[in-house]
């Protein structure tokens, strides 16, 4: 893909590779100013893990069981304008995954196998037996795999653009740490934010001071986020995704935002003919992260396919 000439360019020039993961090119799509709608975050709660991960979640509602999972440098923020819909028929669950936003940054593996065993854990923990998944992006992989790892623990899932092809990542994980330092000032700048931004979100009015500041506190001047961020490119990089889910026995929704500059719609059509149980939905009013931008459709989509 032409991203990953670009990304090898500038690693050369500024040698900050680890922020360009997601700073590959141009926009390629225009922007949207559709206005946001009401949220409130919920209270914080905490659990620790018998690794030694204290784990930061959110939860809210009655009823059956809800988890939603983020992606690659990302948090339970993500889903703030959805999760008190979902939670007026569902109990909904949030967390951070380990190694990201306010849980633990501690240096082990964060690849496919590690976090799916300490996503197990977390649910024994909080009694979830089983639970319908929405996870997005490497939290979509990450919920692909636990319904086949674990299916008995899974009902329905809701892949929102999930990160199951290995070539997404081409440079290597040991250059990536190399530029460990020098990733976490990287984050620093406006511009930055403001680029990385773009490449997850397609609504401009998502691009304020107080979003930029929960997004990207967790790696402001800390080495061990962008250690734990390098390494969970390993769970992207796992040659068992995509073809290990060709039996994988669960209804999914793949969802995909028309606007996504990160993952490829060939990629959403080709796991769509994988899957034998998919349906693949496109939002034209959404980038990468359509929880963000096109959050009442979202809500209204994921509710009617866990709901059928």
């Amino acid at each position: 893909m032409e991203w990953i000439t670009l990304l090898a360019l500038v690693l050369i020039a500024i040698s900050l590779v680890v922020g360009l993961w997601w700073f590959y090119n141009s926009s390629l799509f225009p922007e949207s100013t559709e206005l946001l709608p009401q949220f409130f975050l919920p209270d914080d709660q905490f659990l620790t893990l018998s690794d030694d991960f204290k784990i930061r979640y959110w939860q809210m509602g009655k009823g059956k069981d809800v988890v939603l999972i983020h992606g690659l440098g990302a948090s339970v923020y993500i889903w703030r304008f959805v999760i008190g819909i979902l939670a007026r028929k569902y109990r909904v669950t949030a967390l951070d995954l380990p190694g990201f936003g306010r849980s633990s940054k501690n240096k082990v593996k964060y690849d496919l196998d590690a976090q799916t065993k300490r996503l197990l854990e977390f649910l024994d923990i909080l009694k979830i037996k089983n639970a319908h998944l929405v996870g997005s992006s490497m939290g979509g992989a990450l919920a692909l795999w636990l319904g086949r790892a674990a299916p008995e623990r899974v009902k329905k899932i809701v892949a929102m653009a999930p990160a199951t092809d290995s070539s997404l990542v081409k440079l290597p994980i040991s250059l990536l740490h190399s530029q460990r330092k020098a990733g976490a000032r990287f984050f620093e700048t406006d511009f930055v934010k403001n680029k990385i931004l773009s490449r997850v979100l397609y609504n401009k009015n998502l691009f304020t001071d107080e979003n930029k500041k929960f997004y990207f506190e967790p790696y402001s001047g800390n080495p061990n986020a962008i250690y734990s961020f390098i390494e969970a490119l390993r769970l992207i990089k796992d040659k068992r995704l995509p073809g290990s889910l060709r039996n994988l026995d669960k209804d999914v929704l793949l969802y995909y935002g028309k606007f996504d500059n990160m993952v490829p719609l060939k990629n959403m059509e080709s796991l769509d003919k994988l899957l034998p149980s998919s349906q693949l939905f496109i939002d034209d009013r959404a980038g990468h992260h359509p929880m963000e931008d096109s959050p009442e459709t979202v809500s209204k989509e994921v509710l009617a396919f866990l709901k059928s």
